[in-house]
């Protein structure tokens, strides 16, 4: 019995300390009034959303925790001139309202993390830039079943120098994947499952 109370006591303590570190979030939080962290588009439902500048001032961080469990379940880091960092949690954006809501005027990198991959291909996804073509995309631990294919890469294969798929359970890569990728100089497929490469 004194078990028990002592793993309820647990249980009460760690939810008193969740509650305390959403409200140190919330009241140390950077809040921008510029139009640059207001993404309305990609508020989920029934979250709250909370914008932070980082450390460097050179962009800035925009997390949803859920009302309900106060899980985080989206995040978005906006580096400027740089990358775009989208975090999916129990969350999946639509990808392509949310860039279209920022600036991408100089960026060059598009990380994905633990996301399901794109209904369309990351060239639809990704606004076309000619001055600044997308150089870098990073899929990390994809959350679906989907596979990887020629088509998810097209208008963007051209430009892109590296390409980063780590963790996503590939066992089997198509033939024609990387076909298009004139540019490619870097590709990591680490922490797959890979058992053959394609010729």
């Amino acid at each position: 019995m004194l078990y028990a109370v002592s793993n309820e006591a647990l249980k009460m303590r760690f939810r008193q300390l969740k509650y305390i570190t959403i409200l140190f979030l919330i009241f140390t939080c950077v809040q921008f009034s510029s139009q640059e962290c207001n993404l309305p588009k990609a508020k989920p439902f029934d979250s709250t959303c909370l914008c932070e500048s980082l450390d460097s001032f050179n962009g800035w961080s925009y997390t949803c925790i859920s009302n309900s469990d106060f899980e985080v379940i989206f995040g978005l880091k906006y580096v400027i001139d740089s990358s775009v960092t989208i975090q999916c949690g129990h969350y999946q954006p639509n990808y392509e309202s949310l860039l279209q809501e920022l600036d991408l005027t100089e960026i060059h990198t598009f990380v994905f993390k633990s996301c399901p991959l794109p209904n369309t291909s990351f060239g639809e996804v990704i606004p076309y830039n000619e001055k600044y073509p997308v150089e870098q995309i990073k899929m990390e631990s994809k959350r679906d079943n989907r596979t990887f294919t020629h088509e998810l890469f097209s208008n963007v294969s051209e430009t892109l120098k590296s390409l980063i798929l780590s963790n996503n359970k590939i066992q089997v890569l198509p033939e024609l994947l990387f076909s298009n990728f004139s540019e490619l100089k870097y590709l990591s497929l680490s922490d797959n499952m890979l058992k053959t490469l394609p010729e």
